[in-house]
Protein backbone atom coordinates (compact mmCIF):
# COMPACT_ATOMS: atom_id res chain seq x y z
CA UNK A 1 0.00 0.00 0.00
CA UNK A 2 1.13 3.51 -0.74
CA UNK A 3 0.90 5.61 2.43
CA UNK A 4 -1.94 8.13 2.20
CA UNK A 5 -2.91 7.29 -1.41
CA UNK A 6 -4.28 4.37 -3.32
CA UNK A 7 -2.04 2.65 -5.80
CA UNK A 8 -4.64 3.31 -8.50
CA UNK A 9 -4.43 7.06 -7.80
CA UNK A 10 -0.64 6.88 -8.20
CA UNK A 11 -1.12 4.91 -11.42
CA UNK A 12 -3.52 7.58 -12.74
CA UNK A 13 -0.90 10.28 -12.03
CA UNK A 14 1.79 8.24 -13.81
CA UNK A 15 -0.50 7.65 -16.79
CA UNK A 16 -1.19 11.39 -17.07
CA UNK A 17 2.48 12.35 -16.79
CA UNK A 18 3.94 9.53 -18.93
CA UNK A 19 1.15 7.83 -20.91
CA UNK A 20 3.56 5.61 -22.87
CA UNK A 21 5.33 4.30 -19.75
CA UNK A 22 4.42 0.65 -19.11
CA UNK A 23 3.57 0.00 -15.46
CA UNK A 24 3.66 -3.38 -13.74
CA UNK A 25 1.73 -3.35 -10.47
CA UNK A 26 3.39 -5.21 -7.58
CA UNK A 27 0.87 -5.60 -4.76
CA UNK A 28 -0.53 -7.69 -1.94
CA UNK A 29 -4.05 -7.18 -3.32
CA UNK A 30 -4.77 -10.36 -5.23
CA UNK A 31 -8.54 -10.55 -5.59
CA UNK A 32 -9.86 -10.73 -9.14
CA UNK A 33 -11.59 -7.35 -8.79
CA UNK A 34 -8.30 -5.76 -7.66
CA UNK A 35 -6.40 -7.23 -10.62
CA UNK A 36 -9.09 -6.16 -13.09
CA UNK A 37 -9.17 -2.64 -11.64
CA UNK A 38 -5.38 -2.33 -11.93
CA UNK A 39 -5.29 -3.56 -15.52
CA UNK A 40 -8.32 -1.48 -16.51
CA UNK A 41 -6.63 1.56 -14.96
CA UNK A 42 -3.70 1.27 -17.34
CA UNK A 43 -1.22 -1.20 -15.87
CA UNK A 44 0.33 -3.53 -18.44
CA UNK A 45 0.75 -6.32 -15.90
CA UNK A 46 -0.22 -7.15 -12.31
CA UNK A 47 1.82 -9.33 -9.98
CA UNK A 48 0.75 -10.23 -6.45
CA UNK A 49 3.01 -10.74 -3.45
CA UNK A 50 4.72 -12.94 -2.68
CA UNK A 51 6.21 -13.19 -6.15
CA UNK A 52 9.34 -14.69 -7.56
CA UNK A 53 12.06 -12.30 -8.71
CA UNK A 54 12.61 -14.72 -11.57
CA UNK A 55 8.98 -14.26 -12.66
CA UNK A 56 9.19 -10.48 -12.28
CA UNK A 57 12.32 -10.43 -14.45
CA UNK A 58 10.52 -12.53 -17.09
CA UNK A 59 7.57 -10.13 -17.10
CA UNK A 60 9.90 -7.15 -17.48
CA UNK A 61 11.65 -8.89 -20.40
CA UNK A 62 8.24 -9.52 -21.98
CA UNK A 63 7.37 -5.82 -21.72
CA UNK A 64 10.74 -4.89 -23.23
CA UNK A 65 9.97 -7.20 -26.19
CA UNK A 66 6.58 -5.52 -26.66
CA UNK A 67 8.24 -2.09 -26.55
CA UNK A 68 10.82 -3.16 -29.15
CA UNK A 69 8.09 -4.52 -31.43
CA UNK A 70 6.14 -1.26 -31.10
CA UNK A 71 9.26 0.76 -31.97
CA UNK A 72 9.88 -1.42 -35.04
CA UNK A 73 6.24 -1.11 -36.11
CA UNK A 74 6.29 2.69 -35.78
CA UNK A 75 9.62 2.95 -37.61
CA UNK A 76 8.26 0.95 -40.56
CA UNK A 77 4.97 2.83 -40.55
CA UNK A 78 6.83 6.15 -40.57
CA UNK A 79 8.96 5.08 -43.52
CA UNK A 80 5.89 4.06 -45.53
CA UNK A 81 4.01 7.22 -44.58
CA UNK A 82 6.97 9.33 -45.71
CA UNK A 83 6.97 7.50 -49.04
CA UNK A 84 3.21 8.02 -49.35
CA UNK A 85 3.53 11.76 -48.70
CA UNK A 86 6.39 11.98 -51.17
CA UNK A 87 4.45 10.30 -53.97
CA UNK A 88 0.90 11.56 -53.40
CA UNK A 89 -0.02 13.64 -56.40
CA UNK A 90 3.39 13.09 -57.99
CA UNK A 91 4.08 12.07 -61.55
CA UNK A 92 4.74 8.43 -62.47
CA UNK A 93 8.45 9.22 -62.73
CA UNK A 94 8.55 10.60 -59.18
CA UNK A 95 6.60 7.62 -57.82
CA UNK A 96 9.01 5.17 -59.48
CA UNK A 97 11.97 7.09 -58.00
CA UNK A 98 10.36 6.96 -54.54
CA UNK A 99 9.74 3.22 -54.91
CA UNK A 100 13.50 2.79 -55.27
CA UNK A 101 14.05 4.50 -51.88
CA UNK A 102 14.08 2.33 -48.77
Amino acid sequence: MVPGRSGLAVLADVNRAKPALPVIILTALGEVDDRVAGLDSGAVDYLTKPFSLKELAARIRAQLRVAAQNRDHHAHRGRYQDRFHLTRGASGRTRRAADGVG
